[in-house]
């Protein structure tokens, strides 16, 4: 049986603060913050050109998302039949992903 060599033990310095960079037993510093930075910059962008386009897509999807769960008792009270409301219901998303593939033509 053969002797395996130990190998010597690194004694850490205490006071020294400990940064993890993602791989296990790491003691490394991370050396890297600037990147970090540099990303926040640019995807936290500001681009007053843009606001009014932003203001609309988010009221108008808002407006949808407020809307869209009472589409089915609004169909009700118009008196479609829950086969028909089930049936309108199914088929608009179908519907909306069958045109999404035809928009790159």
């Amino acid at each position: 049986m053969e002797l395996e060599e130990k190998k010597p033990v690194v004694k850490e310095d205490p006071d020294k603060p400990q940064q993890y960079d993602g791989t296990r037993n790491s003691t490394e510093p991370k050396s890297d913050t600037k990147s970090e930075k540099n990303i926040c910059e640019n995807f936290c962008k500001f681009e007053p050109d843009l606001v009014p386009y932003k203001l609309f897509y988010f009221s108008f999807y808002g407006a949808i998302g407020a809307i869209f769960p009472f589409m089915s008792l609004y169909f009700k009270q118009l008196g479609f039949s829950p086969n028909q409301i089930g049936l309108i219901s199914g088929v608009r998303p179908l519907i909306g992903f069958v045109v999404v593939q035809f928009g790159d033509l």
